[in-house]
C-alpha cells in the first residue's frame, strides 16, 4: 500500500522488472480506487509503451475519496469535498489499448471468482485487463496506516488486529482506572459468585452534558456501581486526582475513535446514529454467553474488573439502515421498543466461507492497557461472553438498543444454519445463536 495514486505506478514497476528469480512471466495485480486511478491515468500510456504483460487492474468505484473521508469525517459520515465523478473506466482502458474490460457488482463469491478468472485470461493474452468493482455506497471500509519503520512483528500484529476486529476500534493507550481497585478482592468475589447479569440504574445523557466542565463521568461510574444489587462497599477511586485522570482519559478515548459528525452528535446531543445514549454498569458472571446481536450506535466501554470476550462477525451492517430516523418507534428512552423494531428490520446476508467469526478479548481489566477500553461501531455484529472462571464489570455508554440475530433476519435462509454451526463450533455446543435459529 502507498499514497493515493501510487498503484498504477507501482504496478508498472512490478510487471516490467527483470530478475533471476522471475525469468518466467509473472502476474501483477493492481488494486486502486476511482480517485487514485484518476490521479495517474497517464501511466496507462507508460504501461503500453513498456509492454506491460499479464497484469490485472481492479478499480474500486465508490464515487468518493474513501481514505480522506474516513480519516477526516469518519467512515459512515458524508465528508465535504469527498464525492467524485468518474469516467467509464472500461472505455478509458480500451482507449489506451486494453479492451474487453469487465465489471462486477455482486457479493456472490462464485460470480466474483469467474470474473477474476476471465480477467487473468485476458491479461495474459492482451497485456492488461481492467475489472471495475462497483462498491455498495453503504459500505465504508475502515482504512489503516502502518509506520514506515514498523518491524515484521508489528506488521503481523497489525494485520491480525485488522482482520479479527471488524467494527471494533482501538481503545486508549493510557490506563483510565487504577491498576488495582481499592476493593479489588471484594469486587472479584462479587463477580465470581454472580449467577446472572446484574445491571445498574441508567444515567441518560442530557444534551451537551458531556461538554460541561462540572460534569464528571467518574462520579457517574461511582454512583451507578452502588445501584448494583450486592455490589461491595467501597469506591472506585481513592482521590480526586484519579477521578480527573479518568475523565480526561475517557474524553480522549471518545475523541480518538469518533470524528466529524459522529463526535459532534455525541458531544452536543448525547446521541449516536440518532439514538439517545445512557451510561450503565453491567456485571456479567463467569461462563455466560449472550445471543448474537447488532447495535445501531457507537458503544464506548471501560473494563472496570474482569474480562469480556466476543465472537465478532466480519460483516458490518450499514449504519444508515439502522439509524434512529428509520425507526417508527416514538419513545426515546425505551430500548426494548427500539430493539423489537430493529429485529424486524435487520437483514443479515449469508457470507459463505468468508463469514467466519473472530474470537478475542473485547474489554479487559487484567493487564493489557490497550484492552481496558473498547469502542464498537454502529452496525457491528457480535456475540459477547465471559470465560468459565472470569466474570466482567463493564462501564458502558450505549443506547441499550440491539437486535438479536435470528432466522428471520437472514436474506438467505441457509445462512442461519451456517451461522449457528459456526458459532457453536467456535464457542460451545449450546449457544444462544443456535437456540435462536431453532425458533
Amino acid at each position: 500500500m502507498g499514497i493515493m495514486g501510487y498503484a498504477l505506478n507501482a504496478g508498472l514497476a512490478s510487471c516490467t522488472r527483470k530478475s533471476a528469480s522471475h525469468k518466467d512471466p509473472h502476474q501483477t495485480l493492481i488494486v486502486t480506487g476511482d480517485g487514485g486511478c484518476q490521479m495517474s491515468l497517464n501511466e496507462l500510456a507508460t504501461h503500453k509503451d513498456h509492454g506491460t504483460t499479464n497484469t490485472l487492474c481492479v478499480v474500486v468505484q465508490n464515487g468518493r475519496l474513501g481514505r480522506v473521508q474516513n480519516e477526516k469525517w469518519g467512515a459512515s459520515a458524508k465528508g465535504n469535498g469527498c464525492a467524485i465523478g468518474s469516467p467509464d473506466f472500461i472505455k478509458l482502458f480500451e482507449a489506451f489499448g486494453y479492451p474487453n474490460g469487465l465489471s462486477v457488482s455482486t457479493s456472490n463469491l462464485a460470480d466474483i471468482d469467474r470474473v477474476i478468472e476471465q480477467g487473468w485470461i485476458l491479461a495474459n493474452t492482451q497485456g492488461m485487463c481492467v475489472i471495475v468493482l462497483h462498491q455498495d455506497e453503504r459500505v465504508s471500509p475502515v482504512m489503516h496506516k502502518l509506520a514506515v519503520n514498523a518491524t515484521a512483528k508489528l506488521r503481523t500484529k497489525f494485520v491480525e488486529e485488522s482482520l479479527t476486529a471488524p467494527g471494533q476500534q482501538k481503545g486508549s493507550a493510557k490506563r483510565l482506572l487504577p491498576d488495582t481497585l481499592p476493593c479489588q478482592k471484594a469486587v472479584d468475589d462479587y463477580l465470581r459468585n454472580l449467577k446472572k447479569l446484574d445491571k445498574s440504574e441508567a444515567h441518560w445523557v442530557d444534551g451537551n452534558e458531556l461538554q460541561r466542565s462540572e460534569f464528571s463521568i467518574a462520579e457517574v461510574l461511582e454512583k451507578l456501581v452502588k445501584t448494583l444489587p450486592g455490589y461491595p462497599e467501597g469506591s472506585i477511586f481513592v482521590d480526586e486526582g484519579q477521578r480527573t485522570a479518568f475523565n480526561r482519559g475517557w474524553d480522549e478515548m471518545a475523541r480518538k475513535n469518533l470524528s466529524g459528525e459522529h463526535l459532534r452528535e455525541l458531544l452536543e446531543e448525547g446521541r449516536s446514529n440518532g439514538y439517545l445514549l445512557q451510561f450503565v454498569v453491567l456485571a456479567i458472571p463467569p461462563g455466560k454467553a449472550y445471543p448474537l446481536h447488532a447495535h445501531p450506535n457507537h458503544e464506548l466501554v471501560v473494563a472496570v474488573a474482569g474480562e469480556c470476550r466476543e465472537l465478532r462477525s466480519p460483516v458490518l451492517l450499514p449504519p444508515q439502515d439502522l439509524h434512529r430516523c428509520q425507526m417508527a418507534f416514538a419513545g426515546d428512552r425505551d430500548p426494548k421498543g427500539f430493539s423489537s423494531e430493529l429485529m424486524q428490520k435487520t437483514v443479515f446476508h449469508d457470507q459463505g466461507e468468508s463469514g467466519r467469526f473472530a474470537d478475542g478479548v473485547f474489554a479487559s481489566a487484567l493487564g493489557d492497557v490497550q484492552k481496558e477500553t473498547a469502542v464498537n461501531m454502529p452496525g457491528s455484529v457480535h456475540l459477547s461472553y465471559t470465560s468459565e472462571d472470569v466474570g466482567s464489570l463493564l462501564f458502558v455508554l450505549w443506547s441499550g438498543t440491539h437486535a438479536d440475530i435470528q432466522a428471520c433476519n437472514f436474506k438467505q435462509q441457509s445462512g442461519v444454519e451456517l451461522l449457528a454451526r459456526r458459532v457453536a463450533a467456535e464457542f460451545c455446543e449450546e449457544c444462544p445463536c443456535l437456540q435462536a435459529s431453532k425458533k
